[in-house]
């Protein structure tokens, strides 16, 4: 299936990306890198991804948007990573949200480098390093842009 991008941000340079990385003490993955230097966010159709909750029940939400790395948008990925900073597991990056305000994680650890996480908002504990609003989705971008359905509605 074919995945469109549409409203992405300014074209970006490996050393864009290599600020953005400095300026937050993070390395990211290359398959990210390669993201962003292709689409640098924007909107996505297909849209709808599934995963697993805690009781193993399938659910699915839809994508709003893919943060850009690009400071001209309101919901740019600098200001979203440093706003989630102390919310989301530091083995997270926010990636984009959902049409409900959740957000969608990249592994940037050695242990979960590139798996894609699903962060809820709505079960998120006041205890930081909680992971119970945490889920599995896909375990690379690769699959997860795969995995990707148009809504029934389309």
């Amino acid at each position: 299936m074919r995945i469109v991008i549409t409203g992405s941000g300014k074209q970006l340079s490996e050393a864009d990306i290599d600020s953005f990385e400095k300026d937050l003490k993070i390395s990211l993955p290359s398959e990210y890198r390669n993201f962003l230097l292709k689409n640098n966010g924007g909107y996505v159709e297909p849209n709808i991804f599934y995963y697993r909750d805690e009781d193993n029940f399938e659910t699915n939400s839809a994508i709003s948007i893919f943060f850009p790395l690009d400071s001209s948008f309101d919901n740019c990925l600098q200001v979203i990573v440093k706003a989630y900073r102390k919310r989301v597991p530091s083995h997270l990056m926010p990636i984009a949200s959902d049409v409900f305000g959740n957000l969608v994680c990249l592994g940037v650890s050695e242990r979960n480098q590139c798996k894609i996480y699903f962060w809820d908002h709505e079960r998120e504990s006041n205890e930081f390093g909680d992971e119970g609003n945490v889920f599995l989705v896909a375990d690379s971008l690769h699959d997860f842009l795969l995995s990707l359905l148009f809504s029934e509605d389309d």
